[in-house]
């Protein structure tokens, strides 16, 4: 071979060498960085080339030359998709789950519950968040999201979020956790379920026997959380106007979260949420349960309910007597009352109290005492505003009151203990 050959070849090979040098993989975006001050993760990187045997990818970006685990980089063929991948996967970069249950979750090839499982996350280990379905998905009894995740060793697949919590990593490394951090916590978002709003426990069991008591049963009682304000309302009768403007939201245990500064605690469950909070110079402690938004419905046929019983007294006419004396029932909930010496003499009744006011149908009878009795009431005198309740049955010619000397917090009457015994019968008739 003439040296003029043999040097033609050589400076092809150079040349050739050369040109292989610079040729690149394509370009990759930082899924999960392993030096943020270095390379962020999401930033769009040039992939010049990869060890198969170290298991990484050479990488440049603005001059500067690194690697990374091939696990930790999604190449792409064109400078246009990695960009357009990177634009989606914007809204997740600093966004991580961990299990917060001891045993390890499952991930899968796909987000189906009967996929392929391809991996176990353990409990406490961070797994990078790619993607998130658009909505919780339901997997009975549970809701949650499911999860496009990558873990520390490279793995990607998917992960149901029921028992995850998210948090936000920063430059640190520090892991903070507020409000909307959680809103991929399927635990912690069931607070906010569309249509729903958690109310007293009471309420559910006021529906369900059919016991509306209206002066509890209110819409302005509830557990509001308003997270775009930072503040929790607890309205009950107990604590009609608790109001916390908090700082943020840390995890303290399973489905357990506190609201930094003002001492609130939740412990979340789908049909439950115990809140203890401080109100009054003490710790309060409340159930609350998920219902339906609008009370409306149940509220207008207690209405319903209380104007028919009305009616029952109105239709005993005007000429109802007993040895207390006479009553009317004259409408709108009325009573008046003509009163003997006896009916003072028995001490349920004052000169103070007037004879004129309002029956409120806001005490049930329950059990035993729902075979005895039509019904209970409270008749609440204007002039002093004293309650006096009393059982009531309807006879062939009127009605017979019985007084009692207690009514239960719950305001349902099941027995004469419940009542705190019973009183004196008053027997009207026409």
């Amino acid at each position: 071979m003439s040296r003029i050959l043999r040097t033609g070849l050589l400076a092809a090979a150079i040349l050739l060498l050369a040109v292989s040098c610079r040729r690149s993989l394509g370009y990759g975006v930082v899924l999960w960085s392993t030096d943020e001050v270095m390379v962020p993760t999401g930033t769009v990187v040039r992939v010049h080339g990869k060890s198969l045997r170290r298991e990484v990818y050479r990488l440049s970006n603005e001059g500067k030359h690194f690697e990374l685990p091939q696990g930790r980089v999604k190449v792409f063929s064109s400078r246009r998709r990695a960009l357009e991948y990177a634009q989606n996967f914007a809204p997740y970069i600093r966004n991580f789950v961990e299990v917060r249950q001891k045993r390890s979750l499952p991930l899968r090839a796909k987000p189906d519950q009967n996929a392929e499982k391809i991996y176990n996350l353990p409990a406490n280990r961070p797994a990078k968040v790619l993607s998130r379905s658009k909505k919780r998905v339901e997997i009975p009894p549970f809701k949650g999201y499911w999860y496009k995740v990558l873990t520390d060793d490279g793995v990607e697949g998917f992960i149901y979020g029921r028992y995850l919590s998210e948090f936000l990593l920063t430059d640190t490394g520090q892991a903070v956790y507020d409000e909307k951090d959680y809103f991929g916590d399927a635990a912690f978002e069931s607070l906010f379920e569309q249509g729903t709003v958690w109310r007293p426990d009471y309420f559910k069991e006021m529906i369900q026997n059919k016991h509306i008591v209206l002066g509890l049963f209110d819409p302005k009682y509830g557990l509001f959380l308003l997270p775009e304000e930072k503040t929790v309302k607890i309205f009950t009768p107990e604590t009609p106007d608790a109001v916390y403007v908090y700082d943020k939201v840390m995890p303290t245990g399973p489905s357990r979260y506190f609201f930094y500064d003002v001492g609130v605690t939740l412990t979340v469950s789908d049909e439950l949420t115990t809140v203890f909070y401080p109100y009054g110079g003490k710790i309060h402690r409340k159930d609350f349960v998920p219902l339906e938004a609008d009370l409306t419905p149940v509220i207008n046929a207690e209405l319903e309910r209380e104007a028919k019983e009305y009616e029952r007294f109105r239709s005993l006419g005007d000429g109802l007597t007993s040895r207390w004396g006479g009553i009317v029932f004259g409408g709108e909930n009325r009573f008046t009352l003509s009163l003997s010496n006896a009916a003072y003499d028995a001490g349920y009744i004052s000169y103070a109290d007037g004879r004129t006011g309002e029956l409120k149908f806001n005490i049930f009878v329950a059990g035993d005492m729902a075979q005895k009795y039509d019904g209970a009431m409270v008749m609440v005198f204007n002039d002093s505003k004293k309650e006096m309740p009393c059982l009531y049955s309807f006879t062939p010619d009127g009605v017979r009151l019985t007084m009692i000397h207690n009514v239960p917090a719950g305001r349902v009457i099941r027995d004469e203990f419940a009542a705190g015994g019973l009183g004196e019968t008053i027997e009207y008739k026409n």
